[in-house]
C-alpha cells in the first residue's frame, strides 16, 4: 500500500491490514567553507568549497502502535566529495550624489 506523504495520511483500514510500514527519514547537511573574499568597485567575489552530506534513516514500524521493529541509519557523507564554488555579486551603486558614493 502507499506511498503516503506522512504516516498520519495512512487510513485506519490500511493500518489495520498492514503488517509493517517502512518510514524513511532523510537529513541533509550543507557545509560551506569560504577561502577567499574580495570586493572590487564593481562586484564582490567569494571563493571556497562546499560539501553536501547527511544520513538516511529507515524504520520498520507496526502501523497501529508505531512501535519500531528495526531502525537502520545510512551515513551519506561517505558518498560526497567537496566541490569548489565561485559566488559573485554585483555591487549596487547609489544615485544619491557624493554622500551616496561615500557610503
Amino acid at each position: 500500500m502507499g506511498p503516503y506523504r506522512t504516516f498520519d495520511d495512512i487510513t485506519y483500514s490500511d493500518k489495520k491490514s498492514a503488517y509493517l510500514a517502512l518510514v524513511p527519514t532523510l537529513f541533509i547537511y550543507i557545509d560551506q567553507k569560504s577561502k577567499i573574499r574580495e570586493c572590487t568597485s564593481r562586484y564582490c567575489e567569494d571563493v571556497g568549497e562546499f560539501q553536501i552530506s547527511g544520513e538516511l534513516v529507515l524504520k520498520l514500524v507496526e502501523p497501529m502502535t508505531q512501535q519500531a521493529f528495526m531502525s537502520k541509519r545510512i551515513n551519506l557523507s561517505d558518498l560526497t566529495t567537496p566541490r569548489q564554488y565561485i559566488k559573485r555579486s554585483a555591487k549596487k551603486h547609489n544615485s544619491e550624489g557624493l554622500i551616496g558614493s561615500v557610503i
